[in-house]
């Protein structure tokens, strides 16, 4: 309104007089005194208008002089770093703004358009999930929970730890498979699948985007690792068990390929000497300790040394306590828990260890858990020394080590030679699917 005439700095009607009308009291009002004539104004305004470098003699901010994209939020450089601020609330809510930095400005605007993408898609705008608490909330049983537990401290987190499950790229995938070359593929796969598991989860919730592990392809299974014995070693030593007093025991192993945890936890009512069957219902496994909730004691005592310790388990899961922390728990899926048939060289060694059974309890320091396989004075027995007796074995009749669960391979083999259906020994060994029972078999 001072200037009705085009301004001369860029001949235009509108921009000239708007930038007068909006800047002129900021820019010359400290300058000059109240009442100072307008006609002065011209000398010092315009060279300042057509050089930035005026106006910083000024102390002045000169004028932009392009306008920013539009849906790049307000993206300026600060310290050295490109910086923005995003609304992420919902249309209509409360404004909440989410800030982005990046090294340069292009960074920043793709890191603007995911933001914006994840909230058309419905992410909300939360703490990021983490792999720990997840598998807190699951109802999973010990053995898998500490499986779990040690790919999240061994693999996990050394890789990716410092890495937030939203921001997971399949570059980070890449990485935590290269990290674990040196492991067998079953181990990498599992790693695979608990983090995809989670995400898959957190997907669901609403939490991230996407599923980067379910992007890239795990590992493929290799050959199984374990080996199976020979079948003139099974033979070998099928005669030397049978002459033990537990012949029973590895009758189980060899035979039927049952679990160690399944073994040791058989009781005599789940076996029907009359019908020659047992159902596995119980596996005996050790569970670990932790500090209860409110417990005083300091923080470095170990949680198996600590006055008010606890079983690390869920309330929800039904066990047995036996014997300190050894514990009968249901087994490992629900396949696992069947009938089996009893072998004939089998029943002979199990009527034999009943009436020992049934002498046994009439003695006043037994403990009778009912326990099919356990100590003299009725005590479970200890993985630990059922371990020691199946290599003791091995070396009586000169065969190198070999795991226990090589016993359970060893069944599978021997099934199948015996032209056993594949779908009845998939039953017999537990497994949920036909795949897992072939690759038992060599």
């Amino acid at each position: 309104h001072w200037f009705p005439k085009p301004c001369v700095a860029c001949s235009n009607h509108a921009g000239g007089t708007t930038f007068f009308r909006r800047n002129i009291s900021k820019l010359c009002r400290p300058l000059y005194p109240r009442g100072f004539p307008r006609s002065r104004f011209l000398p010092i305004l315009l060279p300042m208008v057509a050089s930035p470098e005026a106006a910083r003699e000024h102390g002045r901010r000169p004028m932009a002089g392009k306008r920013r994209d539009k849906g790049t939020g307000t993206i300026y450089e600060k310290d050295g770093n490109w910086r923005s601020q995003v609304n992420v609330a919902p249309r209509g809510a409360k404004r909440k703004r989410r800030s982005v930095s990046g090294a340069t400005k292009a960074e920043v605007v793709r890191k603007i358009a995911t933001i914006q993408r994840e909230a058309d898609a419905g992410v909300r705008e939360t703490t990021s999930p983490t792999l720990g608490p997840w598998i807190e909330r699951r109802n999973l049983k010990p053995s898998t929970a500490r499986g779990y537990n040690s790919l999240l401290k061994h693999h996990i987190r050394p890789t990716i730890g410092g890495v937030k499950l939203d921001t997971l790229s399949p570059d980070h995938v890449r990485a935590l498979h290269d990290a674990m070359n040196d492991r067998s593929t079953t181990t990498v796969r599992n790693a695979h699948r608990l983090v995809g598991a989670a995400l898959k989860q957190a997907l669901l919730e609403g939490r991230v985007a996407r599923n980067v592990f379910s992007i890239v392809e795990s590992p493929d299974a290799a050959d199984s690792e374990r080996t199976a014995l020979g079948m003139e070693d099974l033979d070998r030593l099928l005669d030397a068990v049978s002459k033990e007093p537990d012949a029973a025991r590895w009758h189980a192993a060899l035979l039927l390929g049952m679990r160690q945890g399944e073994v040791l936890g058989l009781t005599w009512d789940n076996v029907n000497l009359d019908k020659k069957t047992l159902e596995i219902v119980w596996q005996l496994q050790r569970i670990n300790w932790r500090h209860a909730a409110g417990c005083e004691c300091d923080s470095s005592l170990a949680a198996h040394k600590c006055p008010t310790r606890e079983l690390d388990i869920k309330p929800s899961l039904r066990i047995k306590q036996l014997n300190v922390n050894l514990c009968l728990l249901p087994p490992k899926t629900k396949g696992s828990r069947r009938v089996l048939p009893i072998p004939e060289e089998m029943v002979k060694s199990l009527v034999c260890m009943k009436k020992a059974h049934d002498k046994a309890r009439c003695r006043a320091n037994y403990s009778d858990f009912g326990l099919v396989f356990c100590r003299e004075s009725g005590q479970p027995l200890d993985n630990r020394s059922d371990y020691k007796r199946w290599h003791k074995m091995l070396a009586n009749i000169g065969v190198a080590p070999l795991p226990l669960h090589s016993a359970r391979h060893t069944a599978a083999t021997d099934l199948l030679r015996r032209r056993i259906d594949p779908v009845i020994i998939r039953q017999i060994l537990g497994h949920s699917v036909m795949e897992t029972t072939m690759r038992y078999q060599h």
